[in-house]
């Protein structure tokens, strides 16, 4: 991490918010896939993309700020335990940050891969030049209209990959969970990644069941 990162200031509070690795790297295909940033299957994309697994990573990004800031300026918050407890969480953030508390009255969702939309003018507004040039200067209604006339609603979310290829997914990320962990002073990880292999695999047997 460059030493131009200094500028915010040697005593700025940061946030790290993470989910369970292997959700999130399923997550993170099914965006792509939205995109035409990845092939279909989940299981090929994962073998021959390591990023989606790299980016669950969360210790190893860590260790970059903490070669620049305090660990006690830094804090993890876990998704699942916001998804749960959305005020106490944040209630906690605004007593890390120091800045009063931030009632919350509405708990809607953005940004979910099924809202996504699909077509090769996503190449085009997620390039740099519209990005920073045109889509500024377009009103979001104008930019919302363009989208649905252009874009065609998302596919469905692929397949679960093989158990084989969720116990890999498993692993891969565990020293990086164990070590997280320890940064965060827990006894005990923050998500259980054996069972999330259980739970999705038994989702998509179930899926299949009801499909046949």
């Amino acid at each position: 991490m460059r030493d131009e990162l200094t500028c915010l200031g040697r005593d700025i509070k940061i946030l790290h918010l993470v989910r369970d690795p292997i959700v999130r790297a399923l997550s993170h295909h099914y965006h792509a896939v939205n995109y035409g940033m990845a092939d279909p299957d989940a299981e090929t994309a994962l073998r021959d993309d390591p990023e989606f697994i790299a980016v669950s990573r969360y210790a190893m990004q860590l260790e970059a700020w903490c070669t620049k800031f305090p660990s006690a300026q830094i804090r993890v918050f876990i998704a699942e335990e916001y998804y749960a407890s959305r005020q106490e969480t944040v209630d906690e953030m605004c007593r890390f940050l120091g800045v009063g508390n931030n009632p919350m009255n509405h708990f809607g969702w953005y940004n979910r891969s099924e809202d996504h939309r699909a077509g090769r003018w996503n190449i085009v507004r997620r390039s740099r030049v519209c990005r920073r040039y045109i889509a500024p200067h377009l009103p979001t209604k104008v930019r919302a209209r363009a989208s649905s006339l252009l874009l065609s609603p998302g596919p469905p979310r692929p397949r679960v990959p093989s158990v084989d290829c969720l116990q890999r997914m498993r692993d891969a990320p565990t020293p990086d969970v164990e070590a997280l962990t320890r940064f965060m002073g827990r006894s005990t990880a923050p998500w259980d990644l054996s069972a999330t292999v259980r739970h999705l695999a038994e989702g998509e047997s179930a899926r299949t069941k009801v499909g046949s």
